[in-house]
C-alpha cells in the first residue's frame, strides 16, 4: 500500500513537471559558497563568540513559483584562552525555508529569506582543571537578506546578512548546565552558480 501511494505520488509530481514545461515554465536556482563570520551573544560563548567559517547556501524554484524553496547549512568556529584554558567554540545551522528573489535589475537580484533552522552548539576546554566537551543541538527559525550580482547569466556574486535563533543545553557534572542560543548573526560574502 504505501509503495503504491509513493508511486502515485511520483506520478503526479512527474505529470505536474511534463505540464509546467509544456507552458515552457522551466527550473531556475542558485547554488552558493559561503565565506561567514557569526557574532554570538558575548555572554553565552565568549571568549569564542566571534566565529569565521564557510557554508553553502541553495535556492530552487520554477519560474511561474513566486518563491523559491531555500536551503542551507554553515558551520563556524573560533578559538581563544580563558583563565589558562584554551577554549574551542563551534556552532553548525541547517536551513529549510523559502526565499523571495525579486526581478534582476541590471545584474542585481536582491533577496529575503526566512525558515526552520536546526543549530548545534559546542565548547571544549583544555586546562590545568581537566577537559571539558559539552554540545547540544536545537531547533530554531532563521531570516536573511542580501544580493545576488550575477555576472555572465551565471556567475553569482553577492553577500547577505542573517540572523538565526535556537536554544541549546550545554551540561557538564563538572560546571553545570547553562542555556544558551546556539544561534547569532552573521555576514557572509558569496561565489556560485545561477541557473
Amino acid at each position: 500500500m504505501t509503495q503504491t501511494r509513493m508511486f502515485l505520488g511520483v506520478l503526479v509530481f512527474l505529470c505536474g513537471v511534463m505540464g509546467a514545461q509544456a507552458q515552457e515554465d522551466r527550473p531556475t536556482g542558485n547554488v552558493n559558497f559561503l565565506l561567514t563570520q557569526k557574532m554570538l551573544q558575548e555572554d553565552d560563548w565568549s571568549p569564542v563568540d566571534t566565529q569565521t567559517g564557510f557554508g553553502v547556501m541553495a535556492d530552487f524554484k520554477m519560474s511561474s513559483w513566486p518563491i523559491a524553496i531555500a536551503v542551507g547549512y554553515q558551520s563556524t568556529s573560533d578559538d581563544d584562552v580563558l583563565f589558562g584554558a584554551e577554549m574551542d567554540g563551534t556552532t553548525d545551522e541547517l536551513d529549510l525555508g523559502v526565499k523571495y528573489i525579486s526581478d534582476q535589475v541590471g545584474n542585481i537580484r536582491p533577496f529575503l529569506g526566512g525558515g526552520l533552522t536546526q543549530a548545534r552548539g559546542k565548547m571544549e576546554g583544555t586546562g590545568p582543571g581537566g577537559n571539558i566537551s559539552v554540545s547540544d543541538t536545537g531547533v530554531g527559525f532563521w531570516l536573511s537578506a542580501g544580493i545576488y550580482w550575477t555576472l555572465a547569466e551565471h556567475l553569482n556574486l553577492g553577500g547577505h546578512v542573517k540572523f538565526t535563533s535556537a536554544e541549546v543545553t550545554l551540561a557538564d557534572p563538572s560546571i553545570g548546565s547553562f542555556d544558551v542560543d546556539a544561534g547569532g548573526s552573521s555576514l557572509a560574502v558569496f561565489v556560485g552558480y545561477h541557473f
